[in-house]
């Protein structure tokens, strides 16, 4: 393993390991999803200085790697877990993180701008896109996680798969392009937002792909 590839355990496994004695993965999850985006999103909308609004981002989205290490451990120590129910629970919250997050920026951005452009109009349609195609996967979760209630635990993967990683990893950093933007829709950060979601739109594909093709 590079030394690289190391960087996000030596980072996070501390993190994971202190909250691992007092929280739960889901608790983790719960936390990130229902206290700190909220904080997050209203901070954008009071048009904080970016650099506060984004380190409250940074660290809602590193709880998400966070709580899967947090899961990890509970299972080294033999903790009883709901498996299922903690697989569908950690990507539906991703899936909730991101609808909010583009239905803030959209509002915000749209009471900022006082003259559509082609740009602008684009930039619209692209966050649309993006809500559409999570919205279809949180469908496909839910579907998911019930067959696996009603039928028997793990006849259907409710992980995640790489190509799903990567384009949660491509969201969180394009969305943090209109944290930096602070609402001016042709700041350059909306320019390398809009870069970054559209090379998240194969992946995330290549994810509904894969989670149509299991459910066959």
């Amino acid at each position: 393993m590079s030394a690289i590839a190391r960087v996000p355990g030596l980072l996070l496994d501390p993190v994971a390991n202190r909250l691992a004695q007092f929280m739960s993965a889901n608790q983790v999850t719960s936390l990130r999803s229902f206290i700190i985006m909220p904080v997050v999103l209203t901070a954008l909308m009071l048009d904080l200085p970016w650099p506060i609004t984004m380190a409250l981002y940074v660290v809602c989205w590193a709880l998400d790697n966070v709580d899967g290490r947090v899961a990890q451990i509970e299972r080294n120590h033999g903790k009883e877990r709901d498996e299922p129910f903690g697989a569908f629970y950690d990507a539906f919250c991703d899936k909730l993180k991101v609808f909010l997050f583009i239905l803030v920026v959209a509002l915000h951005y749209f009471f900022q701008t006082d003259s559509w452009s082609n740009w602008a109009t684009g930039t619209y349609l692209l966050l649309l896109s993006v809500f559409v195609t999570e919205l279809a996967l949180a469908g496909i979760r839910v579907r998911d996680y019930r067959f696996v209630r009603q039928r028997a635990a793990g006849s259907r993967d409710l992980r995640s798969m790489w190509a799903g990683k990567v384009k949660m990893a491509l969201q969180a950093i394009g969305l943090g392009g209109f944290i930096v933007a602070c609402g001016d829709i042709h700041h350059w950060a909306i320019t390398f937002a809009f870069v970054v979601l559209v090379l998240s739109w194969p992946f995330g594909a290549i994810s509904l792909w894969h989670k149509l093709k299991q459910a066959r």
